[in-house]
C-alpha cells in the first residue's frame, strides 16, 4: 500500500511539473525576443536542484524547507560575488570593435568592425555572443567613431539585437550614410537617444567610468579626412585614462597629449 502512495505521489508530481514545463515553454515562445542570461546559469541549476530534493525530502517537510533556504541563500550568493571591469578588444577583420562590460553587467560599445563588399558581420558573428555570454542584454553607451565600413557595419546589427539605451555618432560620409540611417532608425524604433555631431561635448557616467568626447574642434573640420575626423572619447576609470581615437592620425595624436 505504501508503495502504491508513493508511486501516486510521484505520479501526481511529476504530472504537475510536466504541465509546468509546457506552460513555461508555451509562454517563452510567444516572447518577441529572447533574454540570454550568463554562463554558467547558476539560478537554472538552483531550480533543478530544487526540483529533484522535492522528490527527495517529500515525506520530510522541514528538510526540504532546509534545502531551499539553502539554495535561496546560494543564489543571492552568487549574484554578489565581486566583478572586474572587463575590457575587449575584439578580432573582427578589419577595422575595430570594443567592448566594455562594467561589474554590473552595464555594457559600452565603441565601433563594431566590417569588411566592405563581404558577407561577413561581426557585430552578428563575434559581438551579440559575446554580450550574451557575458549575460548583457542591453547596451548603455554605442560609440560609432566615424562611419567608414569597417567601424560602422557590426554596429547595425547590434542596434537590431539589442536595446541600445544612447548612441554617440561622429562624422559620417556621403558613402555610408545610408547605413548610418538603419542604424539610427533601429535606435528610434526601441527609443534610444541619438547625439549627432555638434559643437557641444558629450558626458556619461556608467557606475564609476566617466565618458566623454575630445577634440570637437578638429572633428567637425571638414578639410581633414574622415579618419583623421574620428571622435575621440576619453573614458575615465578612478585614476586611469584611456582614449579611443578611431582613425586619427599621428598629428592628432600628438595635440591630444597635450589636451
Amino acid at each position: 500500500i505504501q508503495m502504491m502512495i508513493e508511486a501516486k505521489f510521484i505520479s501526481f508530481h511529476w504530472g504537475q511539473l510536466l504541465e509546468t514545463l509546457i506552460y513555461m515553454i508555451e509562454k517563452a515562445a510567444s516572447l518577441s525576443s529572447i533574454y540570454y542570461a550568463s554562463h554558467p546559469f547558476y539560478v537554472s541549476f538552483m531550480l533543478f536542484v530544487s526540483v529533484i530534493s522535492l522528490f527527495h525530502y517529500h515525506e520530510n517537510l522541514k528538510r526540504y524547507i532546509s534545502v531551499q533556504c539553502i539554495l535561496c541563500l546560494g543564489m543571492f550568493a552568487v549574484e554578489y560575488i565581486p566583478a572586474k571591469l572587463q575590457f575587449s578588444f575584439h578580432a573582427v577583420g578589419q577595422g575595430d570593435a570594443a567592448t566594455i562590460i562594467t561589474p554590473q553587467r552595464h555594457a559600452i560599445v565603441i565601433d563594431g568592425g566590417g569588411i566592405a563588399h563581404s558577407v561577413f558581420d561581426p557585430g552578428k558573428t563575434i559581438l551579440a555572443p559575446f554580450l550574451h555570454s557575458n549575460g548583457v542584454n542591453i547596451i548603455d553607451l554605442m560609440i560609432m567613431t566615424h562611419s567608414d565600413y569597417d567601424h560602422l557595419h557590426g554596429l547595425v546589427s547590434l542596434a537590431q539585437a539589442f536595446d541600445v539605451h544612447e548612441l554617440w555618432l561622429g562624422p559620417v560620409d556621403d558613402e555610408n550614410k545610408a547605413e548610418v540611417e538603419i542604424l539610427k532608425h533601429h535606435l528610434k524604433k526601441k527609443h534610444g537617444k541619438i547625439f549627432e555631431l555638434s559643437s557641444v561635448p558629450l558626458y556619461k557616467e556608467i557606475d564609476n567610468l566617466q565618458f566623454y568626447s575630445l577634440d570637437l574642434a578638429n572633428v567637425q573640420d571638414e578639410s581633414l579626412s574622415l579618419n583623421n575626423r574620428s571622435l575621440v572619447t576619453a573614458m575615465r576609470y578612478h585614476q586611469n585614462m584611456f582614449l579611443f581615437t578611431g582613425d586619427i592620425m599621428k598629428e592628432r595624436e600628438e595635440k591630444l597629449i597635450h589636451y
